[in-house]
Formats: structure tokens, C-alpha cells, sequence
């Protein structure tokens, strides 16, 4: 389920640089606008960044149900399935398809986004140290997680 998460996040930093660098012409929304957006919006940017990879952003909305499904229905779809071992063993295999296709699109997103930061770092280097960035922020400001995460941030201050 993290890579769900982790591809939504990286998709943000990802459609952000390529904003900055004009991708493939794109230059259309800012880094409040791209930090608001939901993983449907993200992935529709990310078509219209790379829209000859129709097959890769159809892989990423794909995900991105199966994100919510596994995420907002797990009891409700696998609640009597868990009571035997061939149920609980049908979920395992489930979840492992899940996490390998996941893993895969993660994984393709990076290199695409290095190749980006590669070109933008050897083509327009100055523009990017002068840039000078804070922190891409990726919050849930009720989560215990988030919690810990700003008490990491404060030890990290110290």
C-alpha cells in the first residue's frame, strides 16, 4: 500500500519540475496548485506532460484504484475471507500482484524523473541553484504519522 502513497508524492515533486523546467511545454500550474491536487488530478497532468505514454498513465490510474479499493474497502470486499487460510492466501497473492505492479510504476516514475532533473541540472544549472527551494511538504495535519514526522523534524533541528 506505501508505494500507492509513495507514487502520489512523487508524482507532485515530479509534475513540479517538470512545471519548472517546461517538460515537454508544460507549464501550467504552480507548487501550491500541484501540492492541492489529488492523485486523479496528478495523473491527468502527468498525461498531459507525456502524452504519448497513454499506457503507463493508464498503469498509474489503474493503481490509483486499487489504492482506494484496497484502502477505503478492505474489511468490507475481504472480511469473510480472512476467516479461512485459502481466503487469507487468495488476499496475500492479491496483495502481492498489487505491490509488483506498484513497485514497477514507482520505479519508472523515478527514472523518468531523474532523467528530468539530469537535463534540467546540465542544461539550466544556474536557474536551479538560484531556485532555492524549501522543503517539498507532503502533510496530513490530523495523523498520528504526521505527528511523528514533525517531532523528527524538530529532534532533527536540535
Amino acid at each position: 500500500m506505501s508505494y500507492g502513497f509513495l507514487i502520489e508524492d512523487f508524482l507532485r515533486l515530479h509534475l513540479f519540475e517538470c512545471s519548472f523546467n517546461h517538460v515537454n511545454g508544460y507549464k501550467t500550474h504552480s507548487k501550491a496548485a500541484i501540492e492541492k491536487m489529488k492523485l486523479v488530478q496528478l495523473i491527468r497532468e502527468f498525461r498531459a506532460v507525456y502524452p504519448k505514454q497513454p499506457k503507463f498513465s493508464d498503469g498509474l490510474d489503474k493503481i490509483r484504484l486499487i489504492r482506494n479499493r484496497l484502502t477505503h474497502r478492505l474489511i468490507d470486499q475481504f472480511g469473510s475471507d480472512v476467516e479461512s487460510e485459502e481466503g487469507r492466501d487468495q488476499i496475500h497473492a492479491l496483495l502481492l500482484r498489487t505491490i509488483f505492479h506498484m513497485k514497477h510504476h514507482f520505479e519508472a516514475l523515478q527514472r523518468t524523473h531523474e532523467a528530468v532533473v539530469r537535463i534540467a541540472i546540465k542544461d539550466n544549472w544556474e536557474a536551479l541553484l538560484a531556485r532555492g527551494d524549501e522543503l517539498f511538504e507532503a502533510r496530513v495535519s490530523t495523523s498520528e504519522i504526521q505527528s511523528l514526522l514533525d517531532d523528527l523534524d524538530e529532534l532533527a533541528k536540535a
